[in-house]
């Protein structure tokens, strides 16, 4: 059986979160939230940084919670530093 992945997004502004659904023969789904402005600590001081929230919903028969941990740091830091991509 073909395993598919497959990607969602809240599609308004405003929203800060999103539960991905799933469905066969999907095996994991990821869903990018609205970007927005947050007050960061960087090195002891506020600065403004732009934040996506990232969330997954997977098969925990086919991936279990370690391995999407590891996409998760893949994808947050192909998000800060693309440049490896082109």
């Amino acid at each position: 059986m073909p395993r598919t992945f497959t990607i969602t997004s809240l599609r308004w502004p405003g929203g800060t979160g999103v539960t991905p659904i799933f469905n066969a023969p999907e095996v994991a789904t990821p869903g990018l939230s609205c970007a927005h402005w947050r007050a960061v600590l960087r090195e002891d001081k506020l600065a403004p940084r732009s934040m996506l929230p990232l969330s997954f919903s997977r098969g925990h028969r086919v991936i279990d919670g370690a391995r999407a941990a590891l996409f998760a740091g893949f994808i947050r830091d192909r998000l800060q530093a693309p440049e490896p991509l082109v």
